[in-house]
């Protein structure tokens, strides 16, 4: 509205403080102003994903996390070298920059930024966020293959705020048009690449080694091939499906399942241990299906692996019923991965289907017993339920597969050929007939393959 003076004439409005004011993501500032709605939501999602990254932080240091394939997709995501920038976690990083813009934010709720570089800094961390959550959402999608919710929750509201903040900046603010848009842009992706690069600099991760302090001896043995684990559940070894002889004097058990590829790419090196110590070592194979169907254990329902109860009852049914075809039916399901992913906990290939599974046990059994033995499938059902008892009585952080459990030791996750040897070495007070120079690949040997396929 004008004003009209003494001589008749119409100047405009006076322009006030209230007028002149200017905030960073809208001109008008007009109370209920849509631009106002906007930023209260992404200063909303920017706490929720604050809140979130403080979480993750403070799971990630609650201790080491190991590699393996786990009952929880959250423990395998924040496990895998994509957690990591060099050493330190990339959740106390994404608090870090959630923190700024949260404090960005809420200082431009109704009143500007001090000044046009306080502007270009929130849109260089706007884009940011925006770069680094589709970075983690394509990482969990195509490289591990496991969604942690958690993960995706923060993702999500950071990829929202930052949405939101790069909308309002782009629009009718002053601030950011022309060439200071670029400057923020350039920023952004400039920490996203140093992001990055910090993560494929990172170390790869390592298996994690457990020594359980009890009274037991380092290879307790018994009528019966018995052992002893640690947390104290006793197996007799002869009943369980195993790579060796019989009479080896010293045992390796594992708990493994073969839809874990990670199971897999183990599988090769602890024949080659069976191999090289010559009759001294046999390893003893505990299936531990990630499924929910028969592992009470599992209450993550993002990570079930379908079929992994049908193979491991297949897998003892063919040792019950002809042991000495087992070793030919566990290589062939246990066939080493094409390749191995980048870093990631849960390393996939092709893997056998039930029925090709099924097809190769009736070849190498009696096709009438086998029918009849899965029909009828209680024993199977217990040595399965017996074997999750078993790693669940292990006082351990996480159950994560493979574990190899040698004397007292405990180690989880892939490890290296040598590594392998001489805690066996150590344990057992023996030597290697002979050394192999080459093994199958671990995790840590491992990182430039692509994943063909997932289960």
């Amino acid at each position: 509205m004008d004003h009209q003076t003494s001589s008749g004439t119409q100047t405009p409005h006076p322009v006030t403080a209230r007028t002149r004011r200017r905030t960073l993501f809208c001109d008008d500032v007009r109370p209920h102003r849509p631009g106002a709605l906007l930023k209260w939501l992404a200063l909303a999602c920017t706490v929720l994903a604050l809140a979130g990254s403080c979480y993750l932080w403070l799971w990630h240091a609650r201790g080491p996390a190991g590699i393996g394939c786990g009952l929880s997709n959250c423990g395998s995501v924040l496990a895998s070298r994509w957690a990591l920038w060099f050493s330190l976690p990339v959740s106390a990083l994404g608090a870090a920059i959630y923190l700024g813009m949260a404090v960005a934010l809420s200082l431009n709720l109704d009143a500007p930024l001090p000044t046009r570089w306080a502007h270009r800094l929130l849109g260089t961390l706007a884009v940011t966020v925006a770069a680094t959550a589709l970075w983690f959402v394509l990482l969990q999608a195509f490289v591990l293959h496991a969604f942690c919710l958690y993960c995706t929750f923060v993702h999500a509201n950071g990829l929202i705020a930052a949405m939101l903040t790069l909308l309002q900046l782009h629009g009718p603010s002053e601030r950011l048009r022309g060439p200071r848009w670029p400057l923020s842009a350039a920023g952004g992706l400039g920490l996203f690449l140093v992001l990055v690069i910090g993560q494929l600099l990172s170390p790869p991760p390592q298996a994690t080694v457990h020594v359980i302090d009890t009274a037991l001896p380092a290879n307790p043995s018994g009528p019966e091939g018995a052992i002893t684990l640690p947390g104290g559940t006793m197996i007799q070894t002869r009943q369980w499906p195993r790579m060796g002889p019989t009479d080896a004097p010293h045992v390796l058990v594992v708990f493994m399942d073969y839809m874990c590829g990670l199971c897999r790419s183990e599988h090769e090196r602890l024949s080659t241990v069976v191999r090289d110590f010559d009759g001294q070592v046999a390893v003893v194979l505990m299936p531990f299906p990630l499924e929910m169907t028969c592992n009470s254990l599992m209450t993550d329902k993002t990570n079930n692996k379908p079929d992994a109860c049908a193979m491991a009852r297949l897998a003892l049914a063919v040792w019950k019923l002809a042991p000495d075809s087992f070793r030919s039916f566990d290589d062939f399901l246990m066939a080493p991965p094409a390749s191995l992913l980048l870093g990631s906990p849960t390393y996939h290939a092709q893997i056998v289907s039930v029925p090709a599974a099924r097809q190769y046990a009736e070849r190498l059994t009696n096709a009438a017993d086998l029918r009849q033995l899965l029909d009828n499938s209680q024993e199977l059902n217990q040595m399965i339920a017996a074997s999750i008892r078993a790693l669940g009585a292990i006082p351990l952080p996480d159950k994560l597969l493979p574990t190899i459990v040698i004397g007292q030791t405990v180690i989880q996750g892939p490890i290296k050929y040598e590594q392998l040897c001489a805690a066996i070495e150590s344990t057992f007070g023996i030597r290697r007939t002979h050394v192999t120079t080459t093994a199958a690949p671990s995790a840590e040997d491992t990182e430039d393959a692509a994943d063909p396929n997932d289960n």
